[in-house]
C-alpha cells in the first residue's frame, strides 16, 4: 500500500504537468487548474524549506552538544545563518521603508511644485528635499547589500579562484601525452589558447595576411575559430541531444515507478 501511494504521488503530478504542456493553447487546456496545483507546489516547497532548516539545526546542534569532530565548523554554520538572516531581514525592511517613503516623497514634491507662489514653492521644495536627505541618512546602511558586497561576492570570487587551480591541475592530468586521444585534446587546446591570445596572431601574422584563403585558414586565429565554432559546437550539440534523451528516459522511469531508489528503501535501512 505504501509503495502504491508513493508511485501515485510521483505519477499524478508529473502526468498533470505533462498534460498542461501538451494541451496548452487547445480547447482542453487545463491552465486554470494548473494555477491551483502550482500554488500547492509552492506551499509544499515552503514546508520542505522549513524541514530542511530544522534538519540543519538538529544535525549541527547535536554535533556541537556532543563535541564531535568538526564541531567548530558547525558553530560557524549556525552563527553564519543567524548573521545572514539578520542582515537580509534588516535590508528587506529598510528597502520597504525607503520604497514607501520615496512614493510619498515624489507625491509631496509634485504637489509642492504646483504652488503658484515662487517663494513658497522654493521653500516647500527645499524643506521636502531636506527631509528626504535626513530620512535617507538614517537608512544609509543596508544589511543585505552589505552582506552581498562584503561577504557573498568575495567568497564566490575566492571559490572561483580556487576552482581555477583545480581546473588547471585537471587539464594538466588530462593533456598528458598518454595516448592518441590525449594528443588530440592537447593539440586542440594549444590551437584555441594561442588563437585567442595576441601572441598567436603575432606568430601567424604572415599567414593571416596571405591572399590565398587556404594559407590564411591555417593561421592560429582562424584555426581557433574553426575549432570553437564548428568542431566544439558540433560536439556540444551531440552531448546535449544525448543528455536530453537520458533525461527523458530517467523521467519516464520515475513516472512509472521503475526508479528503485525513489520507491524502495536503501539497503540496510530496515
Amino acid at each position: 500500500m505504501q509503495r502504491t501511494l508513493l508511485k501515485l504521488a510521483i505519477f499524478l503530478p508529473a502526468a498533470f504537468y505533462l498534460a498542461d504542456f501538451l494541451l496548452e493553447g487547445t480547447a482542453a487546456s487545463i491552465h486554470e487548474p494548473m494555477k491551483i496545483v502550482s500554488s500547492a507546489v509552492a506551499i509544499v516547497a515552503a514546508f520542505a524549506v522549513g524541514l530542511g532548516l530544522i534538519n540543519v539545526f538538529q544535525v549541527h546542534l547535536g554535533v556541537i552538544a556532543r563535541r564531535e569532530r568538526g564541531w567548530r565548523g558547525s558553530c560557524v554554520v549556525i552563527a553564519s545563518f543567524f548573521i545572514t538572516f539578520a542582515l537580509c531581514l534588516q535590508g528587506s525592511l529598510s528597502d520597504r521603508r525607503v520604497r514607501d517613503y520615496e512614493d510619498s516623497f515624489h507625491r509631496r514634491l509634485g504637489q509642492a511644485e504646483q504652488e503658484t507662489d515662487p517663494v513658497a514653492r522654493d521653500a516647500a521644495v527645499s524643506a521636502i528635499r531636506a527631509d528626504y536627505d535626513a530620512f535617507m541618512t538614517q537608512y544609509r546602511f543596508n544589511g543585505r547589500r552589505f552582506f552581498v558586497l562584503n561577504a557573498y561576492k568575495p567568497l564566490v570570487a575566492t571559490a572561483m579562484a580556487l576552482l581555477g587551480f583545480y581546473i588547471t591541475f585537471a587539464a594538466y592530468r588530462a593533456f598528458r601525452f598518454s595516448g592518441r586521444d590525449a594528443a588530440v585534446m592537447m593539440l586542440a587546446a594549444v590551437i584555441v589558447v594561442l588563437g585567442r591570445d595576441p601572441i598567436g596572431a603575432w606568430l601567424t601574422a604572415g599567414l593571416e595576411s596571405s591572399k590565398s584563403p587556404w594559407v590564411a585558414w591555417i593561421s592560429l586565429p582562424r584555426a581557433a575559430e574553426f575549432v570553437v565554432n564548428t568542431l566544439s559546437a558540433a560536439f556540444q550539440r551531440g552531448l546535449q541531444i544525448g543528455l536530453g534523451v537520458a533525461v527523458i528516459a530517467v523521467s519516464y522511469r520515475i513516472m512509472i515507478g521503475r526508479e528503485r531508489g525513489l520507491i524502495e528503501p536503501p539497503r540496510g535501512s530496515e
